[in-house]
């Protein structure tokens, strides 16, 4: 499996491993489709974290990633806050001290409800902004990455705390 030919070499050096479970995609209705290979996928993860010790961030069980708060507005990257979140989440998977009284585990207060035509709109302005502009790359054989560089093309090795 790719995933284990990827992670190997690191373990083998020293380094701490981390792996990230999927997200649930219960939420998002074009996802959902694709909710039981994504626990297929995690089952995997967490077999192969067993089997080499390597640290699993469990983003499948973390109610809060849930919130639409913690999403840009892309619905693929996370915000600041969720960022900041998963940041801490990852440091407390791989056993950092000093990351479980952060409240990055604590949801967010209750969300203000949307109106039922502020929702649509909403949806509507994502699917044109986003959606197909999407589909359209795909049917032209393109990546959003195409012609981009790299933001660090040479890996960086961080010390230790």
């Amino acid at each position: 499996m790719r995933v284990v030919a990827a992670h190997a070499p690191a373990g083998e050096q020293g380094a701490d491993v981390l792996l990230a479970t999927g997200v649930d995609t219960r939420q998002a209705p074009i996802l959902r489709r694709v909710r039981g290979k994504v626990v297929v996928l995690n089952a995997h993860i967490w077999s192969i974290a067993a089997r080499s010790g390597a640290a699993v961030l469990d983003q499948w069980g973390a109610d809060w990633i849930q919130d639409r708060r913690m999403w840009d507005a892309d619905r693929i990257h996370l915000t600041g806050q969720g960022h900041r979140r998963i940041a801490l989440a990852a440091a407390a998977a791989l056993g950092l001290p000093g990351t479980d009284g952060d409240g990055w585990r604590t949801p967010l207060p209750p969300a203000t409800s949307r109106a039922f035509r502020v929702a649509v709109a909403e949806e509507a302005a994502w699917v044109r902004g986003f959606v197909a502009p999407w589909v359209g790359r795909r049917l032209r054989g393109r990546s959003s990455g195409d012609g981009r560089a790299q933001k660090r093309p040479v890996p960086l090795n961080l010390p230790r705390p």
